[in-house]
């Protein structure tokens, strides 16, 4: 399992703002004109990762989700090492692969199932070793393509984290 070696990054600033972790510049240049919609953390399955904010295009059925892992962090499930142990026991994660690092910070591909040949794909970033964001891009035409969208918008969020 990969290590955070970088400065570790806090995302705190952003668990009430979420949809603020992107630059405007940089959903602009993805052609997202709304503004993003917020979720709190929660209790259930969907939002007990911590909060997030999801962005779509109107009528293209595409989208991007960016989810701040600070509840898996609150639950000691925090980090790259959280995935890996979801991947492990079967929870969540049944699909798991290494990804390039993001501004020198570790990075796997994660989800349910692998579901890249299809347009989505799902990036998990370690930004600490108990803490990590993820981010999903779907719609997209193929793997290439949402996971070039994701490595994009996860590179952006690093960025913000590390001027916060």
């Amino acid at each position: 399992m990969p290590k955070v070696t970088q400065q570790p990054l806090d995302a705190g600033k952003y668990a009430s703002d979420t949809c603020g972790v992107l630059p405007a510049d940089l959903l602009a240049s993805l052609k997202y004109t709304d503004a993003g919609k917020y979720q709190a953390a929660g209790d259930t399955p969907l939002t007990a990762a911590g909060p997030s904010c999801a962005w779509k295009i109107s009528g293209e059925g595409i989208g991007l989700q960016v989810i701040l892992g600070t509840g898996n962090r609150e639950h000691g499930t925090g980090g790259l090492a959280g995935t890996y142990a979801a991947y492990r026991d079967g929870k969540f994660v049944r699909f798991l692969e290494h990804a390039p690092d993001i501004e020198g910070y570790p990075a796997v591909y994660a989800d349910i199932q692998d579901e890249r040949p299809m347009g989505t794909c799902t990036l998990v970033v370690g930004i600490a070793d108990d803490l990590s964001f993820s981010v999903q891009a779907q719609g997209y035409q193929g793997q290439d393509d949402s996971c070039a969208v994701a490595n994009q918008v996860a590179a952006g969020v690093v960025k913000t984290l590390k001027g916060a």
